[in-house]
């Protein structure tokens, strides 16, 4: 029988949390961790995601965002690769802004089952913004990377954590100083620009600046959604890169995330023969 949600942590303080072994999961499969890929020591994940700068991730709401990022964190995690990229094996601090305790929980472990994964206690901790501009939280978020010894922020999402309004120069400016003071690798869930033109599906929502000063940026499509019979649900997408600094853009990404029902697997596959690939 599962355990209440909040059973499975170890609470050291009231908005920190490390997410630790899943009993119910802990006998399905292996917990050894696995060789990454000979890597570019300038990325984070190869060619995709730069090592030590931003990268935001936008889409519009309900383009799966968040399943695809708690995959790229069980990959790199447990793999150190994702979906076919080498990548750093390095613990996470997930800064929340939107969904809650309970809501981050339930997806991590849902991504574990996908990639048949025992979640391994201090690789993934939990971090309440509480509403909380990101700026005035620095000094906190300093002291959580150290006790935590994460080297990869999740931002979940930049329009809560700016503290004013997305499409001032000056905000998003002083959000990515910010960042710049943690001198860790970041990466920032974004929506796109709501208005119907070249920009929407270019540039995350708010000021200029938040393409400018973003290391890499990546835009995040739907392309169909379905469902068959078994009670499993999947919805196909693509990946553009629109910005990589150092390096020349790369092909964008089919995939399709598959979901076993309302609390089961979810898992990110290749897309490639999908409404994304074709």
């Amino acid at each position: 029988e599962k355990k209440n949600l909040e059973g499975a942590f170890a609470v050291r303080r009231k908005d920190h949390q490390d997410i630790r072994e899943v009993p119910q999961y802990a006998d399905e499969c292996g917990s050894s961790w696995l060789p990454g890929e000979a890597r570019d020591s300038s990325y984070f994940i190869e060619n995709l995601v730069p090592e030590g700068q931003p990268t935001i991730l936008f889409g519009p709401g309900g383009a799966g965002k968040t399943s695809v990022i708690m995959d790229v964190i069980c990959g790199i995690l447990y793999d150190a690769l994702w979906m076919g990229r080498a990548g750093v094996s390095a613990a996470v601090l997930y800064l929340d802004y939107e969904s809650g305790l309970q809501s981050v929980t339930r997806r991590y472990w849902r991504a574990l089952q996908g990639r048949g994964r025992t979640p391994i206690a201090g690789v993934f901790n939990y971090f309440a913004a509480r509403g909380r501009p990101l700026v005035n939280m620095i000094p906190a978020l300093k002291a959580e990377l150290k006790r935590t010894g994460a080297d990869v922020l999740i931002v979940d999402s930049i329009g809560p954590a700016l503290g004013g309004r997305a499409e001032d120069s000056e905000t998003a400016l002083a959000f990515f100083r910010a960042l710049q003071s943690l001198k860790i690798t970041t990466i920032l869930l974004a929506h796109s620009n709501r208005m119907n033109n070249q920009d929407t599906k270019y540039m995350p929502f708010g000021s200029m600046f938040f393409h400018a000063e973003a290391r890499a940026t990546i835009y995040i499509e739907a392309t169909g959604r379905r469902h068959d019979s078994n009670d499993l649900r999947y919805i196909d997408l693509v990946l553009y890169p629109r910005k990589m600094n150092d390096d020349a853009l790369p092909k964008s990404i089919p995939m399709t995330i598959e979901f076993t029902g309302a609390t089961g697997a979810v898992r990110v596959m290749d897309g490639q023969n999908t409404t994304a690939g074709i």
